[in-house]
């Protein structure tokens, strides 16, 4: 994930892999950030009807403002009824690959319940590694963004272009 992401941002990609609908209420909690463990901080969603009394809005708060360090961690959570719980954590960090559009899915491991399951007959498919990562990208696809590196370098190849031209 880019660091520049918001929570907000981040919530849709998780969507996306999950192949939920975003019909339900959600939050982040941080639990370690700079190395340091941490009280659950909440960054919670700007819905605006009253509900959340969250520390942080999560269109403001953007990953590499809290997940600093490899090993820090946040909780997500989705769907207060049917709780459904994911720790992220940063497991490493990497300089942006020119040729790579974000987000991107490494390593898909399970297949997600269905939304409103509440994991009820989930029975996670056995599908290969390889297969469920594809399956996970292509769900991505729709939030694809070019690196800054690469979206900085097309728009100066642009620039000195126009300027050659003139």
């Amino acid at each position: 994930m880019p660091g520049d992401m918001t929570f907000a941002e981040l919530h849709r990609v998780l969507q996306k892999a999950f192949d939920w609908e975003d019909r339900h209420l959600h939050t982040f909690y941080i639990t370690k950030t700079r190395g340091t463990a941490k009280l659950r901080i909440e960054i919670g969603n700007d819905v605006g009807d009253g509900w959340d009394d969250a520390d942080y809005k999560e269109h403001k708060e953007r990953l590499f403002d809290w997940l600093v360090q490899e090993g820090d961690r946040c909780l997500y959570i989705y769907d207060f009824g049917d709780d459904w719980e994911h720790e992220i954590v940063l497991e490493k960090i990497v300089e942006p690959q020119p040729d790579l559009v974000y987000p991107i899915c490494l390593k898909a491991m399970r297949v997600a319940p269905e939304e409103d399951s509440m994991g009820e007959e989930w029975n996670p498919e056995a599908i290969e590694t390889k297969k469920l990562t594809a399956m996970v990208n292509a769900k991505l696809a729709p939030l694809h963004k070019k690196s800054q590196q690469d979206s900085a370098k097309e728009n100066a190849e642009k620039n000195s272009e126009g300027s050659a031209s003139n």
